[in-house]
């Protein structure tokens, strides 16, 4: 990798025998990094280069092959709070075409399908007997209907420090979180008319159109912001 700083975050973001480690990078940032690291030293030595199982690592790689509309919605550990969990977005990357992750991603997001019932609908719709079309497998499994989301959904973490700033600028401004945030988004990001933002447990959804999502990207590397520290950013 280009320097030891990017390769130490890269071991602290796949540490997975301690949590209480924090983990600078989101899940398909790590995955970037573990693709660079092979394109640079070659696939057969990221085993020896990183102290994951090999099966882990191919979960990480099989991230990229998810639409950018997910990316950013990808979160460590379960699926919750508006987040995909790792293991069942890497599931869903199994699938060969886009059109259906984007659909289950969102069924994911939306409904909080674990990484369980989103193997059950990838297993069922794989099965050589199966002849319904994807949208009416995940119908059956889950009882809704599903709908593909059009725009990028980014979901970042609010520690509790970040949450308490929040709540005192919601205070003093007589604002809405959400809309505090969405002054935010303008104020520090130069993105405005944000669509929806919407907060639950440690989570907050943002729903972006296309140009916004470059742009936040841009701005996200522009400020060298790592993966839990935005809402600090955001807030502060």
């Amino acid at each position: 990798m280009d320097n030891n700083e990017e390769y130490a975050k890269l071991l602290a973001s796949i540490n997975i025998a301690n949590t209480g480690l924090r983990r600078p990078l989101s899940p398909i940032q790590t995955s970037e990094y573990i693709q660079k690291l092979s394109d640079e030293q070659g696939k057969e030595n990221l085993e020896l280069l990183l102290p994951i199982e090999k099966t882990i690592i191919s979960d990480f790689l099989i991230l990229l092959k998810l639409p950018e509309q997910c990316h950013e919605a990808i979160v460590w550990g379960l699926t919750k709070d508006y987040g995909v969990g790792f293991s069942a977005s890497a599931v869903i990357a199994t699938l060969k075409e886009q059109d259906e992750q984007l659909l289950l991603f969102t069924e994911s997001s939306k409904h909080t399908l674990d990484v369980e019932a989103i193997k059950e609908i990838v297993t069922f719709y794989k099965n050589k007997e199966n002849d319904l079309p994807f949208i009416d497998v995940i119908k059956k499994v889950t009882n809704t209907r599903p709908e593909k989301i059009q725009s990028y959904l980014v979901v970042i973490s609010i520690l509790d420090n970040s949450k308490k700033k929040l709540e005192e600028l919601s205070t003093k401004q007589n604002k809405r979180n959400e809309d505090i945030l969405k002054d935010k988004f303008a104020e520090k990001f130069q993105i405005s008319n944000v669509r929806d933002i919407l907060m639950k447990g440690n989570n907050i959804a943002i729903t972006l159109n296309e140009d916004q999502y470059h742009n936040y990207k841009i701005q996200i590397k522009k400020q060298n912001l790592e993966y839990d520290k935005i809402t600090e950013y955001l807030v502060n």
